[in-house]
């Protein structure tokens, strides 16, 4: 999705062109939606930024207010780069998108009008279990087995899981409030903290830190030992898929702060976090549990023989033969 330059190579070699879009049916629409917007000269990054007006996207229920729209399209430095790629992105013979069809059924819809490449459907990319034997990735492996035990000793449905993808990672401030909230939950966590970029140096991404106590308040682990977790890296699919796991869902979440924006400085406070914490493992939204559940069972059975991604993986297959 962020190679389309390739696409130049393809049509040079004669070959089809094919994007794997890795952020969703959703992600895809919304994309779409505001590089059309954009083109026309319908769209104003600086208008919107920070306003409450309100932006239909196709494959949502619900408009989103100007300041909750992702930085990438609001951001001057972001939204050329991604606009150019989301543009050629319509060049493709095909776009596979790792989703499955009944998770975002409603994006899927909307993509499959006949305005945008044929859309396959070929998620979620991931390994049902952990290979035995497997060498590569040992560190990881290993990683993944020491909070994999540890999961296996909580009850079920009573983790949260915080994790903020891999471009995801606070400031110590920031830091700070989130294990202020998690300490006054009382509720059992396990944390993915990652180590920003340093300031002023080319880095884009996180990285890990030696020890994860250099990222928390003094004292935090102690008084959390038993509760929670703190680790660097995490296997996200695995996790998602133990039974201990009850927060990180599907409408099946609890709204903290949706204009929340790293870039501005603004600081979530921990009163806001504990809120957002307790509100999902609540006992009332035990139905956001058991539907998350519901979903988690049909995300194993899309990539499954004769499950939805699996049929649509066969007709990409299919199409680039007969092609």
């Amino acid at each position: 999705m962020f190679c389309t330059s390739f696409i130049n190579v393809a049509n040079e070699l004669g070959a089809p062109s094919y994007v794997f879009y890795t952020c969703g049916a959703t992600c895809l629409a919304f994309m779409l939606h505001v590089q059309s917007l954009f083109d026309r000269g319908e769209f104003d990054p600086a208008e919107l930024k920070d306003s409450d007006a309100e932006l239909a996207i196709p494959g949502l229920r619900d408009p989103l207010q100007g300041k909750q729209l992702p930085s990438v399209v609001v951001e001057a430095d972001w939204l050329p780069t991604v606009m150019r790629h989301t543009r050629r992105t319509r060049e493709a013979k095909g776009i596979l998108v790792n989703t499955f069809h009944d998770f975002e059924s409603q994006a899927v819809a909307s993509l499959t009008t006949g305005q945008t490449p044929p859309l396959y459907t070929v998620g979620p990319i991931i390994d049902l279990k952990l290979k035995k034997g497997d060498t590569a990735g040992e560190k990881e492996i290993a990683g993944e087995t020491e909070i994999v035990d540890w999961l296996d000793k909580q009850p079920e449905s009573s983790v949260v899981f915080l994790c903020f993808g891999s471009m995801g990672s606070f400031d110590e401030e920031q830091v700070k409030e989130i294990a202020i909230a998690l300490e006054a939950s009382g509720q059992r966590f396990l944390w993915s903290l990652r180590k920003p970029p340093q300031k002023g140096k080319p880095e884009f991404f996180p990285s890990e830190y030696d020890d994860v106590k250099e990222g928390l308040p003094e004292g935090f682990l102690d008084r959390t030992d038993g509760l929670g977790k703190v680790i660097g890296w995490a296997p996200q699919t695995r996790i998602l898929a133990h039974p201990s796991v009850g927060g990180f869902e599907l409408e099946v979440a609890v709204e903290i702060r949706m204009s929340y924006r790293k870039t501005s400085g603004e600081v979530v406070p921990a009163e806001e976090i504990e809120r957002g914490i307790r509100g999902l493992m609540a006992a009332e939204n035990e139905g956001r549990r058991i539907k998350a559940k519901e979903m988690s069972d049909k995300c194993r059975k899309a990539v499954e023989d004769g499950g939805s991604s699996y049929h649509s993986i066969g007709r990409f297959i299919e199409d680039v033969i007969t092609d």
